[in-house]
C-alpha cells in the first residue's frame, strides 16, 4: 500500500534489465547466501527462526522453479516513479471485520505503511509483532497465532 518502494529506482531497473532477477536466483541456490538474504531482509534477526531450514528450501526452491526471484507482478507493479498498483483508495470500501498484522521490523514495508493501511479501512486494528521482520508469520509464529486467534475469536 506504499506510493514507492524503500530504493524504488534501483528495484524498477532490476526489474527492467530481467538479468538481476535470474542471476538473484542462482545466487540463492547457495543455503548459505539465502539464509543471509532472508535474515537481513526478511527477518528482523533478533533472534532463531523456529523452521529456518524449511524456509531456507521453500525460497530456493520457488527461486528454481520462478527462474527469478521476481514474479510476474512485480514487473506490473513498479513503474518508473512510483508503484502502479495501490489499493489504499479502495480500503474504505471493506466492510467486514479486519486485522492487519505488520512486523515493527519490516525493512521491506515500512510499518508506517501498515499504520496507513489500518487507518483506511473502517474500524479495522493494527497489530504489530516486537522484533519481528517482513515475515512474521515465519519469525514469530506463536505470537502472530496468537494475534490470529485473539481477532477470530472476537468474531464469533
Amino acid at each position: 500500500m506504499q506510493p514507492r518502494l524503500p530504493h524504488h529506482l534501483a528495484a524498477y531497473c532490476a526489474l527492467r534489465l530481467r538479468f538481476p532477477g535470474p542471476l538473484a536466483a542462482k545466487l540463492l541456490a547457495n543455503r548459505a547466501i539465502a539464509r543471509k538474504v532472508l535474515n537481513r531482509w526478511f527477518f528482523a534477526g533478533d533472534q532463531p527462526i523456529p523452521d529456518l531450514d524449511s524456509v531456507v528450501e521453500e525460497v530456493i526452491a520457488e527461486a528454481r522453479a520462478r527462474g527469478s526471484v521476481f514474479a510476474d507482478w512485480h514487473g506490473d507493479a513498479v513503474d518508473r516513479r512510483s508503484m502502479r498498483i495501490n489499493h489504499l483508495p479502495h480500503l474504505g470500501q471493506i466492510r467486514c471485520p479486519t486485522t492487519v498484522i505488520h512486523g515493527e521490523k519490516d525493512a521491506i514495508v515500512p510499518v508506517a505503511s501498515a499504520h496507513e493501511t489500518a487507518a483506511a479501512i473502517p474500524g479495522a486494528a493494527l497489530r504489530t509483532i516486537a522484533g519481528a521482520g517482513h515475515w512474521p508469520n515465519r519469525e514469530k509464529p506463536n505470537e502472530f497465532n496468537a494475534l490470529l486467534r485473539e481477532f477470530v475469536n472476537a468474531q464469533q
